[in-house]
């Protein structure tokens, strides 16, 4: 394989990009009582190249501190030669314009302008993360908001409005549990890159709070909310055969541990992995049981 298209490739980070736009998109799909379709198709791919661009614009702009740690090095495509920075640049550019205007598309179509604008602010957030004349995420607070936001609730809001205006109480609690899970992993990767962010001078959450255990404490905490939130969004669903939704969260933290316990398919030991891995699962199995209430 030409080694540009594995640089094109290593910079989409299909291995986290595709499954977690996925989830997230089929989950608000699924929410709205919508539909597969066309429309399902568009902003499934609108979201994918979203999420495309704000990962690559990070390792453009991040790829002089990964140069320094050799597993980051080795990934980045900009840091080990794979690419050059004006080709991530473009690749950035071009994966986030054809989003926007697959955005825009559909806005017109359903006749909704809150989705360009959502999508439009989730990419300009995305952008100020990692551009290092603002590099939100080098700014304590405004680094975890923002990875909140542009993540996963920007891509779940969007998915919503494009099968439906009503903002229902299962949307915003929803909404708040991917928020609140896009924070805590990203203070998973603070914790992870602790002394690299310490070497680099990046001053973010993590690096104020200046004490692990402490970061640790605050990193559960959000999870420990996301999953009240979760179970609560569960709640709100009433649908009568609840059970199997129960069934299909005890199955992914089952099959989520075996996995990680064998190492299969080389799975990373980085519990984030592991917490994405259970949502992924859980999500699926909501998505399932909407499918089979559907078909009945």
């Amino acid at each position: 394989m030409n080694n540009k298209l594995k640089g094109y490739i290593a910079l989409s980070r299909i291995i986290s990009t595709f499954p977690n736009t996925l989830v997230i998109t089929l989950v608000a799909i699924a929410i709205t009582d919508g539909y597969f379709g066309l429309r399902a198709i568009t902003i499934f791919l609108a979201n994918w190249l979203f999420l495309i661009s704000i990962y690559a614009i990070n390792d453009v702009e991040d790829a002089d501190d990964d140069a320094q740690e050799p597993s980051k090095a080795k990934r980045n495509p900009i840091s080990n030669g794979s690419l050059t920075k004006s080709e991530g640049y473009l690749y950035t550019l071009a994966t986030g314009v054809i989003s926007l205007l697959l955005y825009g598309l559909i806005s017109f179509y359903v006749g909704n302008i809150q989705i360009s604008i959502l999508a439009s602010f989730g990419l300009i957030i995305g952008y100020l993360y990692s551009w290092k004349a603002v590099r939100l995420k080098s700014i304590p607070f405004l680094d975890i908001l923002s990875h909140g936001f542009m993540l996963s609730v920007a891509q779940f809001l969007v998915t919503y409005f494009t099968f439906t205006n009503n903002l229902t109480e299962i949307g915003i609690t929803f909404s708040i549990a991917l928020f609140l899970i896009s924070i805590h992993g990203d203070l998973e990767n603070e914790n992870r890159d602790f002394d690299v962010d310490r070497k680099t001078k990046i001053k973010n959450t993590v690096q104020l709070i200046g004490n692990l255990r402490v970061s640790r404490i605050l990193q559960y905490t959000f999870l420990v909310f996301t999953s009240i939130f979760l179970i609560y969004s569960l709640a709100c669903m009433r649908i009568k055969i609840d059970y199997y939704i129960w069934l299909s969260i005890i199955a992914g933290i089952l099959i989520s541990v075996a996995v990680y316990f064998k190492k299969i398919k080389k799975i990373s030991k980085s519990y984030q992995e592991i917490v994405e891995l259970v949502l992924q699962y859980v999500a699926f199995g909501i998505l399932i049981v909407y499918i089979l209430l559907k078909g009945g």
